[in-house]
This record gives structure tokens, C-alpha cells and sequence, in this order.
């Protein structure tokens, strides 16, 4: 992955449960290397795109990565509404 264009959304590290629309999602942190912690929701790594520079933006929107010699992945924006909190306390 070229995490250059794709920065890992890295926290401390806690898990926890909270349930969005009634759906229960599971928050968890995976680890990465130098002993840093990558936010997950469902076992799904998180990052934002280099060139999104507000909320809302999805500009890497079907971006593709890879190439002629190895897997290619297309990726996929999930938008958060915007009535969503901008912040949300993780408990341990």
C-alpha cells in the first residue's frame, strides 16, 4: 500500500463497542510497527487520503494502488454524515 497518498488513522490504544444507528460496530486498535496502535472498525484498518483537506471529501474515491506486477485494490470512501459528532469519547 502506498501510504504516502494513504496515512493510517493511528491512536492509543483502547477497544471499545459503541453502536451507531442502533448497529453495533466494533472499534478496535491494531498494531503497527514502532509500537504504534491503527484504528479499525469491524477488523477494517482505517486511513484518510492525502488530497481530502475537509470533512466530507472523498477524493480518493476509487483510487486504485498496485499495479501490472501485483494485486490492484480500489478503495472506498466512507462518509460520515454530517450530523455525526466531531468528536467521540473512547473509553477503556
Amino acid at each position: 500500500m502506498c501510504t504516502n497518498i494513504w496515512h493510517p488513522v493511528v491512536v492509543g490504544s483502547v477497544k471499545v463497542k459503541p453502536k451507531v444507528a442502533g448497529v453495533p460496530v466494533q472499534f478496535e486498535t491494531l498494531p503497527r510497527p514502532g509500537g504504534l496502535h491503527q484504528l479499525a472498525v469491524n477488523g477494517h484498518r482505517l486511513y484518510t487520503f492525502k488530497l481530502d483537506t475537509a470533512p466530507g471529501q472523498t477524493n480518493g474515491q476509487d483510487f486504485q494502488t498496485g499495479g501490472p506486477t501485483g494485486s490492484v485494490y480500489t478503495w472506498s470512501a466512507v462518509v460520515v454524515p454530517s450530523s455525526a459528532p466531531r468528536t467521540i469519547l473512547l473509553q477503556r
